[in-house]
């Protein structure tokens, strides 16, 4: 009952915290999603390009550089009226006047498939609709326009006047042709000291590039990452997956892996993959969708079988000197989901994951930065059922890597210092500097704070074992996805509602599931 009552407590208390911390719940976003593709589509019109498209497809972003610059503006930060100029949210829009084939998974980004067909065409918006770029690649033999598009229609897209603004020197060259580049410099209307410079380029009239370069933009560089560092990190991964690969054999000739159940999880990846798939594909209603459907498949099986030998090499050494952490994981595997002790273990995971969520975020609110709003995530569930359906999908399928390396480096520390408390507390100085945002101003206190959450999981998940740390790490990365705050009746709540919902579901099932030996015990009384 307490688990449950703290479960509870934290799945309810989540949108109230995201109220506090999340920019796109302070937002005005009067549009959905259907509102701005059309106004994509009729700003393209505008632009010259009034054909209906053949294909065309839609995503959303955090405009994360926009809320880093806001974040370190002086007091007092205005973010009702910064984020009604400048919404936090990027909304992305292609079209294409044939198929938009995004090989090899059919996953259609800004550069796949490349932009290089007459009549393709990008715009993007802030969430509240006003253009941010645009780019076409306009057909070479098309007629001039009677009536060049004027300037005019770039500013009133973009919600800026165009009194407002000086002309200057262009100082960018398109990757789109152009026989007329202009460019004009002015302030932001809302946000202070914020120059703004409008680049426009036209082709016989129509427009094909144009942007709103603001100072949160950050070009285009080379990586930064040292090339030693990533031959190291490389050479890391090659090295361990070698090793693994080694002692998955010996265990598979000595007779000591577990076969059916590396078969049983390597098959739950694989179908995973496949459902994120379903949720992610940009389908057309030609050959191609099955062409991505069989090149995918390869990316499944690779999946499962990295899984599928991880396990067979681990397992053993779980079984033989750490029995306890895989009783209910082989419950598990073997179907028993109404196991009374799986669905106890499933409880206090998703309590503990869920009270690092609370915690963390709570620890950010009260000693962080003041007034500061910030990307909470989950806006990819905001496109629809289809989207939220994958979204699930792809947390889970990476719970299976993340919750069992995560666990398996635990039993490694645990191993070599042979205590769970000392193991606990290793973790949670090895977790602490990658999780721990040195900006704050109260480090003093905020190090020994996240050092206490992470000793408390590192500990609960030594105890209990694999189901326990495959809920909490599926909790915490689910809570980042309950996209609703204070108000419920924004078009993006029935989302977070969902969200919030399949948690609480899980919580109740896992709780009901727990008193399972209780409800035996009961009957055998009355008989």
């Amino acid at each position: 009952m307490p688990c449950l009552a703290v479960a509870v407590l934290c799945l309810f208390a989540a949108p109230l915290i995201r109220q506090q911390i999340d920019a796109l719940v302070h937002a005005p976003l009067d549009y959905p999603p259907q509102v701005l593709q059309q106004k994509a589509r009729d700003i393209a019109s505008s632009f010259g390009y009034p054909k209906k498209p053949a294909d065309s497809a839609f995503w959303l972003d955090y405009r994360r550089d926009l809320l880093t610059y806001l974040k370190d503006l002086p007091e007092p930060r205005k973010y009702a009226e910064w984020l009604a100029a400048e919404a936090p949210i990027a909304a992305s829009y292609r079209e294409s006047q044939s198929p938009l084939h995004a090989p090899p998974f059919g996953d259609v980004q800004p550069d796949n498939p490349a932009p290089t067909e007459p009549g393709m065409l990008q715009v993007i918006l802030d969430g509240n609709g006003r253009l941010r770029e645009f780019s076409a690649v306009p057909f070479a033999a098309g007629d001039a326009l009677a009536e060049p598009v004027p300037p005019e229609l770039i500013f009133r897209a973009a919600g800026l006047d165009r009194a407002a603004f000086v002309e200057v020197s262009p100082k960018s060259v398109p990757a789109s042709p152009a026989d007329q580049l202009h460019a004009w410099k002015g302030s932001h209307p809302s946000i202070p000291n914020a120059d703004l410079l409008v680049e426009m380029g036209s082709w016989k009239g129509r427009v094909t590039f144009a942007k709103v370069n603001t100072p949160w933009d950050k070009p285009l560089q080379a990586q930064t990452q040292s090339p030693w560092l990533g031959r190291l990190l490389l050479s890391i991964v090659v090295l361990g997956l070698f090793f693994t690969t080694l002692l998955a054999r010996r265990n598979w000739r000595l007779g000591r892996a577990d076969r059916r159940g590396a078969v049983r999880l390597g098959a739950v990846r694989f179908l995973l993959g496949f459902a994120v798939w379903i949720g992610t594909v940009h389908a057309l209603p030609d050959t191609s969708l099955a062409t991505s459907f069989f090149e995918s498949i390869g990316d499944w099986l690779l999946s499962a079988a990295l899984l599928w030998i991880m396990y067979l090499a681990l397992e053993p050494e779980l079984r033989a000197r750490w029995p306890h952490s895989i009783v209910t994981w082989n419950r598990l595997l073997a179907g028993r989901w109404r196991d009374a002790q799986v669905g106890a273990h499933i409880l206090i995971g998703a309590t503990v994951g869920a009270l690092i969520w609370v915690g963390a975020d709570l620890v950010e609110l009260w000693f962080g930065k003041h007034n500061v709003l910030g990307p909470e995530g989950g806006v990819a569930i905001l496109l629809g059922s289809r989207a939220w359906f994958a979204t699930v999908a792809r947390d889970l399928g990476s719970v299976l890597y993340v919750g069992l390396i995560l666990f398996l480096c635990m039993f490694g520390v645990r191993q070599w210092v042979r205590k769970d408390v000392l193991a606990a507390l290793v973790a949670a100085a090895v977790a602490v500097p990658f999780n721990f945002n040195g900006h704050f101003n109260d480090w003093q206190v905020l190090l020994p704070v996240y050092f206490v959450l992470f000793a408390a999981l590192a500990f609960v998940l030594l105890r209990l074992g694999l189901v326990a740390a495959f809920a909490a790490v599926f909790f915490i990365d689910s809570f980042g996805k309950i996209v609703i705050g204070a108000d419920w009746t924004t078009w993006y709540a029935p989302y977070g509602i969902a969200q919030l919902t399949l948690l609480l579901s899980i919580v109740l099932f896992a709780f009901w599931r727990s008193l399972g030996s209780r409800e035996l015990l009961a009957r055998g009384v009355d008989a």
